[in-house]
């Protein structure tokens, strides 16, 4: 399930709760991509506090979503991972690597 956070128009909020599906993914992708047309530049933040697990096909849906998101890298003000589990603060600073908006 995801909670999309109250937030200013031009940021993108989303708190990740218990078990993601791909329903929840095509949601988040939906609001990132109004976001984007609306504004031009966005800010992005996820919070993965309360994240247990995603779908199979939640993850095939995400990672389709992400590396169609690579294009639009420059419209995006920057991105903050909010976490508190050591394998995704992993991921997220290898990922960093290749894309330095991103904030832990």
């Amino acid at each position: 399930m995801i909670n999309l956070m109250e937030t200013p128009k031009q940021i993108v909020a989303v708190q990740l709760k218990g078990e993601i599906s791909a329903e929840d993914i095509a949601r988040i992708a939906k609001t990132v991509e109004e976001a984007l047309s609306a504004h031009g530049r966005i800010g992005l933040v996820v919070d993965f506090t309360q994240f247990v697990d995603a779908t199979e096909q939640a993850i095939r849906d995400d990672m389709r979503f992400e590396f169609g998101m690579l294009e639009h890298m420059k419209k995006l003000a920057g991105v903050a991972i909010v976490t508190d589990k050591k394998w995704m603060g992993m991921l997220m600073r290898y990922a960093g690597h290749l894309m330095p908006s991103i904030d832990l």
